[in-house]
């Protein structure tokens, strides 16, 4: 189930009644996710399929922490990559990736988040964009 409070028009979630991924594009859908149907509604997980849905490049990329030395998804030159990382242990992993966003070009200054969700990366870029990150799902 999804927390209402983390939802916003124009979200993605996941329907589990008829397995349809529901593009939040009006307030009255909105009111439904956050009523007594809210139990009916998941969020849809991030993967490498869905980064590249949102338009992100799969490449490589280097920065000074050597844990971020592995494959990555790229958007808009570098601004926001995002990797795939162990929160875990060897024994009991738990897999996240990670976003690093660049404000400016060739700036030290990043913004360093856990993401797990869809719905979780479409708020941040909002937030930081003040636009909607595309979506061809």
């Amino acid at each position: 189930m999804i927390r209402a409070n983390e939802l916003r028009i124009e979200n993605w979630v996941y329907r589990q009644s008829n397995k349809l991924i529901v593009d939040i594009s009006i307030p009255y859908q909105l009111k439904i996710i956050t009523s007594k149907e809210c139990h009916k509604y998941f969020p849809i997980p991030l993967t490498p399929e869905i980064l590249e849905k949102c338009g992100f490049k799969k490449g490589r990329y280097t920065y000074v922490d050597r844990s971020f030395n592995d494959e990555a998804f790229i958007l808009d030159g570098r601004r926001y990559v995002i990797t795939k990382i162990n929160t875990g242990t060897l024994k009991e992993p738990n897999e996240v990736y990670a976003l690093q966003y660049f404000p400016y070009p060739q700036s030290q200054n990043t913004i360093h988040t856990n993401l797990l969700y869809l719905h979780q990366l479409q708020n941040l870029y909002f937030a930081m964009e003040e636009n909607e990150l595309e979506i061809k799902l």
